[in-house]
């Protein structure tokens, strides 16, 4: 038999308060139900919200690819209990979605052709109403979940920035009924998601400590060589490149609708290449070693990808700490096109009035250099050097180095930066106090877009 949480709205009008009937907590949080197993760690969703607040935004975003309105909302709300930060903005969460630093990393892999049975991990609306109830989890223990949003009398919305007045946050309530299929019950905590009266609904999006803490006792912390995707690039000759860490010897790679094994990995396991047979749909994909998932330890975090689209720039590798102990961080503005627009790549962090230039190349690596991590393979490309800036001394890390690269791709000067082209960049600058006597950022890896 099913165990059920649930979420109830007080009044007639969400927005007021909330309140959870269930056993309530007199304390912190509870683990009232084992972990999920290894195997149903996926996350469905059946759209049949009836509201049309909860399907109305559908402009696309390529931190979220393949889907919009309502699945959308609810990928975002299970992602929130996440190992490591999903990446793209947040309107209403500045410091990202996913911060829960378990060894949990759910997986949304797309839409359901039904509601499902108790443990097939399908969120759905259900047509009808029970006494305020808002939601509710279905949790047979260990082996699955399902999460039903009542139809009446609730006006549900997809917003990213928040519900219309009147209206309950969808992506919310979600974030708060997955805690419940993690097997966490309701917190004594004020503010927690897992909270049994919150006040402000819409704050449930965003995990707080007590729910790190329930997540982490049910699953454990992330440890260190937990597999790490950072940065993912797609050539014009169908090759997906993963950029990261702990990548095994063997891996497996799940996509949209497509799992790939028997993958190996390079550079001391921070890059694995594989060109797919066939394109899969947008949408999140995930690594772990062939090995096995081992409670999540093996298994990386998720990572958006659309192979009709561009991908986002991303940084990955390590930057070396200089002689002031500070680490030059990569960063970029806009992004790289064949046709024209903006794309600058910055570094911060970086000794003042030092000489410094951007290096890149065609190929990743992950190579002792200079006393730290050369990120670029194969022949290496020079960009001019330029000051650092900054005060005017004594040495310390207020310089900063950038360069137009959009320029670049336009002048002509090196043919290969074509559509399609995938690149790696670096900086190095001068540290006369260092035994190298170079410093060194962390990595961007991009494709050039059309």
């Amino acid at each position: 038999m099913s165990r059920i949480a649930r979420l109830v709205g007080v009044g007639a009008v969400l927005g007021v308060a909330a309140l959870i009937l269930h056993p309530l907590a007199a304390e912190a949080y509870v683990t009232a139900w084992p972990a999920l197993g290894d195997n149903v760690r996926f996350v469905r969703v059946f759209n049949n919200f009836a509201d049309a607040q909860a399907n109305d935004e559908v402009q696309a975003d390529s931190h979220w690819p393949g889907f919009v309105g309502a699945p959308r909302a609810l990928w975002k709300g299970a992602q929130e209990w996440s190992s490591r930060v999903h990446p793209g903005p947040d309107p209403l969460q500045t410091d990202g979605i996913g911060s829960g630093g378990a060894n949990l990393d759910p997986h949304f892999t797309g839409l359901a052709a039904n509601t499902g049975f108790p443990n097939d991990n399908v969120a759905s609306e259900l047509n009808g109403s029970n006494a305020g109830v808002i939601a509710f989890t279905e949790l047979p223990p260990n082996d699955g979940w399902r999460i039903r949003f009542y139809a009446n009398p609730w006006i549900f919305d997809d917003d990213p920035t928040g519900p219309a007045p009147g209206c309950i946050d969808l992506q919310a309530v979600m974030t708060h009924e997955y805690g419940h299929a993690l097997g966490l019950d309701h917190s004594g905590v004020p503010g927690a998601t897992m909270e049994a009266a919150p006040l402000d609904v819409t704050a449930l999006r965003s995990l707080e400590g007590d729910d790190v803490a329930g997540v982490q006792a049910l699953y454990g912390a992330a440890g260190s060589g937990k597999p790490r995707i950072d940065a993912l690039t797609f050539d014009s000759s169908g090759v997906l490149t993963l950029l990261g860490a702990n990548f095994a010897a063997g891996n497996e790679l799940a996509l949209q609708g497509m799992t790939i094994g028997n993958l190996s990995s390079t550079a001391g396991g921070a890059v694995l290449s594989v060109t797919p047979s066939s394109l899969p749909a947008a949408g999140d994909l995930q690594l772990s070693w062939s090995s096995g998932p081992a409670s999540g330890s093996a298994v990386s975090n998720t990572f958006p990808f659309d192979p009709a689209g561009c991908a986002q720039p991303g940084r990955w590798c390590v930057g070396k700490p200089n002689s002031q102990g500070c680490i030059a961080a990569i960063s970029h503005s806009g992004n790289p096109r064949a046709s024209g627009g903006s794309f600058l790549i910055t570094a911060s962090q970086v000794l003042n009035n030092k000489s410094g230039l951007l290096l890149y190349s065609y190929v990743p690596a992950f190579t002792p250099f200079q006393g730290g991590t050369l990120c670029l393979g194969g022949g290496l490309k020079r960009t001019p050097a330029s000051s650092s800036g900054g005060n005017p001394g004594p040495t310390d890390c207020s310089g900063g180095l950038s360069f137009d690269f959009q320029a670049r791709i336009l002048s002509g000067v090196d043919p290969q930066l074509v559509a399609g082209r995938v690149v790696f960049a670096q900086y190095i600058y001068r540290d006369p106090a260092d035994a190298s006597g170079w410093g060194l950022s962390d990595a961007l890896a991009f494709a050039i877009c059309p």
